[in-house]
């Protein structure tokens, strides 16, 4: 066969193949999205490093576009819900994330741009605003839940308003044994005035209940019951489990109007014998409760509220988002948003303005989501949060020759990224390019950068504490460790909390006079005029297993020592008003400087080693997690005082012998005497654990995020962009006003 054979034949095979290959480029070249207007804006501009508006919005849109796109959805479609929105509710939301830690609660509101400041005058409407969504989400399937009940299922209301029992007050006895049962069913027979014999054998019964220090809340009356006073037991029936025997037994034909009583005993097996006798029932607004409107209201809230589960409210709010004609012209959100709405299905191709991102109908009008729109959100919510690791780390790298990793640790980094990119390359994550990859993934917009990255947390530690010759910023000195075991202390104690409200005298005169009521007792003038508030038998007769409540406590002063941390924990768990005292018992643990309010601190330092270990701190002020104040008055109780190590008469050799450690060269067992480096080692031991400590106290979270924010002030960090300047510019300066003396 000649040549021109052989092109004939073969030419129309090789423009077959170029054509498949070109074909296959095209089909595999990633679609084209909707971008942000002038995506070569800088966002920052910092030495090496320059983040583009476009690429900090494929960023954004990777990590939150979905998420922010139907945020941004709802609120528009659930506006007109606002009033609805229960506003107690909200703030107990609010609250609830406040008690997690203020400090932290305000430094995310700022970061998330929801306000500029702690000190913003309007930063309780604008957190109400940000943490709004879910009630609006929760009053619309509300909303729903009730129209779906009234209209279709009325039914239910109607077999509500039948299964409801009545709330009860009742006088109940209880009898362990049969032969006791018996006997109390012939006296209440022959009893002329039965409820009168219920009263009387019902205090005998309750004679050593323990009075409540408290009185507890009033509960709120339902809104169809005048008044209801009872001065017994309130039976409310849906507090009781639907096994309840006894609920079955109280709401049975046997009560049914007020004194009505049980005539034999009814057994409830494990439990003993009752008798109940029904000493009344609730005043009701309307004779006829049930036929008023107050209580088909509550029937029906109590309804709506059953219905509207979490799975209840995520349907309603979907099906809501279904009705909008939603479409999704960016593949990536697209994709995302169909992961958690699986009837969904996004747009194949762009919408003709390719700035356009979604679409939907609301009120008979079209409603745009662009670009611009989706970047605005997502850059104040999270631009500053997701940028900030990024710019910590680039700093760093223009700090100090000194300040790097060894070679060995810049090879580890790059093996890491080999391995991250081998693994990418056997399994890539459907959809995702190496680089979007990095950037979800890491965070990184290159690979150099998730390089700068991983040194990132090492450049930190060593920034804060030093590296060869490199003088870290907060970096322990001998100084410091000196200082540190010169104040050095570990105190066990245990602790009785007396609480005060500061604006109020006689709670702080109150808490006062308890508190050195367990110290000494009481004087003769509380005895006479009956104010003593502590009541404890340290001598309790052996037949009587139970402490004496009316025996007035003599006070630790006349207690005998043996008995003191019995009597403590007794006292602790029965006065103290620390969370959880009944199961600490006021225990504390040990603790050393610093741990402890400085008043606290000074009186345990103060007890320490005496004969008569236990005192009152006075007035302390102690910064709850809510950014409040507990006040009050301790009782302290210092059981045990750990012995520090002493230090080397001669300190000047001992650092010495630290440096020699660290030298090949010198022999150390021919240098020192074993006496020399039984006592260094001994020291040295001490030492670490003070060094240790003082660098976690110098690399937490809040001194890091101070020394950082002063270091890119020194280094002139800005945004380019102002908005983001601005949230950068209120979280720096809320970092740089940490103080660890006010925590």
């Amino acid at each position: 066969m000649n040549w021109k054979s052989i092109l004939l034949k073969g030419l129309p095979v090789l423009l077959i193949a170029v054509v498949l290959v070109i074909v296959a480029a095209i089909l595999s070249r990633p679609k084209a999205q909707p971008q942000v207007t002038k995506t070569n804006d800088p966002v920052f501009d910092y030495k090496d490093l320059k983040v583009t508006k476009g690429e900090l919005y494929n960023m954004l849109k990777l990590h939150y576009g979905s998420t922010t796109l139907v945020e941004m959805i709802d609120r528009n479609l659930l506006d007109e819900y606002k009033s609805k929105v229960d506003q107690d509710e909200l703030d107990e939301k609010i609250q609830a994330e406040k008690d997690k830690g203020i400090d932290n609660f305000y430094e995310n509101m700022i970061l998330q741009g929801v306000i500029t400041s702690k000190d913003d005058p309007n930063k309780d409407e604008k957190i109400k605003e940000y943490f709004m969504l879910s009630l609006l989400q929760k009053a619309y399937a509300k909303e729903l839940a009730e129209k779906e009940l009234t209209e279709d299922e009325p039914e239910k209301i109607t077999q509500a308003k039948n299964d409801y029992r009545e709330d009860l007050c009742i006088i109940t006895l209880k009898y362990d044994t049969k032969k006791a049962a018996d006997e109390a069913e012939a006296a209440i027979e022959n009893a002329e005035d039965k409820l009168q014999y219920f009263k009387d054998q019902y205090a005998l019964q309750h004679a050593d209940d323990e009075e409540e220090e408290e009185e507890e809340e009033e509960e709120e009356e339902l809104p169809f019951i005048e008044s209801f006073d009872c001065e017994y037991e309130r039976a409310v029936y849906k507090n009781y489990s639907s096994s309840s025997k006894f609920r079955n037994f109280i709401y049975s034909d046997t009560f049914k109007n007020v004194g009505d009583y049980n005539e034999e005993a009814y057994l409830i097996q494990d439990e003993g014998y009752y008798f109940v006798y029904l000493a009344g029932k609730p005043t009701y607004k309307q004779a006829d409760f049930r036929q008023s409107t107050e209580f088909h209201n509550y029937i029906l809230e109590q309804l709506v509220n059953a219905k509207t589960t979490k799975s209840y409210i995520d349907g309603k709010v979907q099906d809501l988002r279904d009705s909008i004609n939603l479409k999704i012209y960016d593949e990536r959100i697209g994709d995302d948003y169909k992961s958690y709405n699986k009837k969904f299905k996004p747009e194949k191709k762009l919408h003709d303005n390719k700035k356009v991102v979604a679409t939907y109908k609301y009120n008979d009008e079209k409603v745009t989501i662009t670009a611009d729109d989706l970047y605005d959100e997502m850059k104040i919510r999270y631009g500053v949060s997701l940028l900030f690791d990024i710019i910590n780390y680039e700093v760093l790298q223009h700090v100090d020759a000194n300040l790097k990793l060894t070679k060995e640790e810049s090879e580890d980094n790059r093996e890491a990224l080999k391995n991250y990119k081998a693994s990418y390359s056997q399994n890539p994550p459907k959809g995702l390019t190496w680089e979007e990859f990095l950037a979800l993934y890491y965070r990184a917009f290159s690979e150099e950068q998730l390089l700068d990255m991983l040194a990132g947390p090492t450049l930190i530690e060593r920034y804060l504490l030093g590296f060869e010759n490199f003088t870290g910023v907060s970096e322990v000195t001998d100084e410091d460790l000196q200082a540190a075991y010169d104040e050095w202390f570990s105190i066990e104690a245990y602790h009785i909390l007396f609480e005060y409200d500061k604006d109020d005298a006689e709670s702080k005169a109150l808490a006062k006079a308890k508190a050195y009521q367990v110290l000494n007792g009481c004087t003769e003038e509380e005895v006479e005029n009956e104010t003593c508030e502590i009541y404890y038998d340290i001598d309790p007769d052996e037949e009587d297993e139970e402490e004496n409540d009316d025996v007035v406590f003599v006070g630790f002063d006349e207690t005998p020592s043996s008995k003191w941390k019995e009597v403590f924990k007794a006292l602790a768990a029965k006065y103290s008003e620390e969370p959880g005292a009944s199961n600490s018992m006021g225990y504390l643990n040990y603790f050393g400087p610093g741990k402890m309010v400085k008043k606290f601190e000074d009186k345990a330092l103060e007890l320490a080693g005496k004969t008569f270990p236990i005192g009152v701190a006075e007035e302390t002020e102690i910064k709850k997690a809510d950014g409040s104040y507990i006040y009050g008055f301790h009782v302290i109780y210092v059981t045990d005082v750990k012995e520090k190590t002493e230090q080397p008469s001669d300190m000047t050799k001992y650092r010495e012998y630290l440096d020699d450690l660290e030298n090949d060269d010198v022999d150390i067992d021919e240098k020192y005497t074993d006496e020399e480096i039984s006592e260094f080692n001994a020291y040295k031991s001490f030492e670490n654990t003070l060094k240790s400590d003082l660098e976690d106290e110098r690399t937490s979270k809040p001194n890091t995020n101070k020394k950082l924010a002063e270091l890119r002030d020194a280094k002139e960090f800005k945004f380019v962009d102002a908005e983001l300047q601005a949230i950068y510019r209120s979280l720096t300066d809320l970092h740089k006003a940490y103080d660890p003396e006010e925590q």
